[in-house]
């Protein structure tokens, strides 16, 4: 339960100030008796002797700060920059950020119950960090709104239109995730006519890998990144593969936050060095929190990559993998299994490699 502190009207003011304190330190230090100099002074005799034996060495009160000044001053700093890159973050998404930090970190913080913050906190630390950061009423709108406004599709080719200005196509990619599954889905064929259930018999197991796709804007496909979901990755599975393509795994088989630091450091940053290391870039995509941590705002700042987000949900609109890749190569996939049938993690590196070939949009 939230603790609600209610301050106190009746201050205590003290009867002396540092400098009579360490006066009084000094005196009974020289030999003076510790009670006359607090009786002289005015100073209680036991604040005065707690001082001199060390328990208590300031005049500072309360606990110790979870975090440090500078380490959350650069937290606040990460959550502006995520706000400039157009993910707001609420109290939660801050609550986990930090835990993120902390578990990064090595650390255990005591006074965070598994290193995640409480609200008394939260509303502390905006409070220090108001210069840099508002806590304010956004505007809500409904979720099939978001999808199909067009002011909020205006909105995102405006900025856009202010950001790409002054980059080279080479160095503007956009990126999405999609799966492969095991299940063709559905396909016309012939029955006898006033059959009531049109089935076909197949066997699927509606597992799915996923893959991390990106394009420059001057039509240059970066080697794909899979994630398999298993508890380790196998040799079987990516050897054969297409060239350059990476490959990793995760309990859910979905990407993670290691899964996109990874994908950057091994794929998106080297090719932004060997095409120039000097100018800015940018990532253009989904804006999943997942994508978003500490890591990869340091791996943006230091290579000079700002990203833009799509607003929510509305990547069947405007994501141009969505609308331009991803059905020719599905429903290259769908034909592939089709004629294989049923397979296994072993097989899906062969029956992918055959995909590429077949599709000569995933080329480069």
């Amino acid at each position: 339960m939230v603790r609600n502190y209610i301050k106190s009207t009746q201050q205590q003011s003290k009867t002396y100030t540092d400098s009579e304190l360490k006066r009084a330190i000094q005196l009974v230090n020289d030999g003076e008796p510790c009670k006359r100099v607090a009786r002289l002074l005015n100073i209680p005799h036991r604040t005065l002797r707690c001082h001199i034996s060390g328990l208590r060495k300031s005049s500072v009160v309360g606990r110790k700060s979870s975090l440090q000044p500078d380490e959350e001053m650069s937290i606040a700093q990460y959550i502006a920059i995520f706000s400039d890159f157009g993910y707001a973050f609420d109290k939660i998404d801050l609550k986990l950020f930090v835990q993120s930090f902390l578990n990064k970190s090595g650390r255990n913080c005591p006074f965070f119950n598994e290193n995640l913050p409480g609200d008394d906190w939260v509303r502390s630390f905006l409070e220090r960090h108001k210069s840099v950061l508002s806590y304010r009423a956004c505007q809500n709108i409904c979720r099939r709104r978001a999808a199909i406004s067009c002011d909020s599709v205006n909105r995102f080719f405006n900025n856009l239109e202010d950001t790409i200005k002054n980059i080279q196509p080479q160095n503007i990619i956009n990126y999405d995730e999609t799966n492969l599954s095991d299940d063709p889905k559905s396909k016309q064929m012939i029955f006898r006519k006033g059959t009531k259930h049109a089935e076909r018999v197949i066997n699927t197991s509606k597992s799915s890998v996923s893959i991390m796709f990106a394009c420059t804007a001057d039509g240059i496909f970066l080697p794909p990144y899979t994630v398999y979901k298993a508890e380790r990755l196998m040799d079987t599975w990516i050897l054969g593969g297409p060239i350059g393509a990476r490959y990793n795994r995760t309990k859910s088989g979905w990407f993670d936050g290691n899964c996109f630091k990874d994908w950057m450091q091994t794929l998106v940053v080297p090719y932004f060095r060997h095409v120039d290391n000097n100018t800015p870039k940018l990532l253009i995509g989904d804006n999943l929190a997942c994508h978003l941590s500490i890591d990869v705002i340091e791996i943006c700042e230091t290579n000079n990559i700002r990203m833009v987000f799509l607003p929510p949900n509305s990547t069947h609109l405007l994501q141009p993998l969505d609308l331009a890749v991803y059905g020719p190569m599905k429903s290259t996939w769908r034909k592939i299994i089709t004629e294989y049938g049923k397979w296994v993690k072993e097989d899906f590196i062969h029956l992918y490699q055959k995909m590429f070939f077949q599709d000569c949009s995933l080329i480069s």
